[in-house]
């Protein structure tokens, strides 16, 4: 039987932090796991973000000129003039419609190890243009329940036969909805990772979101649930993906999305 000391913790709350930021480096973790190619108008509010033209995260749009995506994506305060989203494809590389970033806000009590407040608002230059493959998605404003139906989707890199595969095709899984009580209750208290009010929880046997899913949209019930956030490894057993809680943040949503639209400016962005 294992005895922790209050050192023991503090030792294993630092290698978890390390291995976990470690696993998440890794292109072959950086994927949806057991998922399945899908066409965006299966999750048509997901965008691509791209950073010179490269793939980076996931967001989702909740207005024409307003996307939703991760805090994490965007804390290394990228420059406005390299940023673009591309809505409406199926790949992240062509096709659909590009829109440039006109400004952002990232949560401001943001906290990049404990990956508390692990959310951002963009707003782009011109608004997208809606239609079947376009399409905006409703903020929830209740966490889903326990075990509720739930699904997420991205272009993060898989692992297929042992090679690392990039793919350019938009993936999918379906969840299941774990609520903050238990996920706190999982192998996450035996490492001292803490689940806070503002994380929720989601997985499936052998299926979860990584990596450069990161921002992309967990959905129950034809709304908005979660962000994809972090986890400690990639559909490890035991130990659920954890996301933004969208409920928890939708007053900040609401002013953070009034700010961007009315261009108001708290603080000094890049150029």
């Amino acid at each position: 039987m294992w005895i922790y000391t209050p050192l023991l913790v503090l030792l294993l709350s630092k290698a978890a932090l390390l291995e976990a930021t470690f696993i998440w480096g890794l292109p072959w973790h950086q994927r949806i796991v057991n998922g399945r190619p899908i066409d965006i108008a299966t999750a048509p509010w997901q965008v691509a973000l791209l950073n010179n033209s490269e793939h980076f995260c996931g967001g989702s749009i909740v207005r024409k000129d307003i996307i939703i995506t991760a805090a994490e994506c965007l804390r290394d305060r990228l420059s406005i003039a390299h940023l673009t989203v591309r809505a409406g494809s199926t790949k992240w590389n062509s096709g659909g419609q590009l829109a440039k970033v006109d400004d952002y806000r990232i949560h401001e009590l943001y906290g990049s190890e404990t990956h508390e407040n692990d959310i951002a608002v963009l707003k782009l230059v011109r608004p997208l243009r809606l239609g079947p493959s376009v399409q905006t998605i409703p903020l929830a404003k209740e966490s889903p329940e326990h075990e509720a139906d739930a699904y997420v989707s991205g272009w993060g890199v898989r692992k297929v036969r042992r090679e690392c595969v990039r793919p350019t095709e938009l993936h999918g899984v379906s969840l299941k909805i774990v609520d903050r009580k238990n996920c706190a209750l999982s192998k996450y208290s035996l490492i001292g990772w803490e689940i806070t009010a503002d994380m929720i929880c989601a997985t499936d046997q052998g299926k979860d979101a990584c990596g450069n899913d990161l921002g992309g949209p967990l959905v129950s019930n034809a709304q908005l649930v979660g962000v994809v956030s972090w986890a400690e490894g990639c559909a490890k057993p035991g130990y659920p993906g954890v996301y933004a809680n969208v409920a928890y943040f939708n007053k900040w949503l609401q002013t953070a999305i009034a700010e961007l639209e009315n261009n108001y400016t708290t603080e000094q962005l890049p150029v």
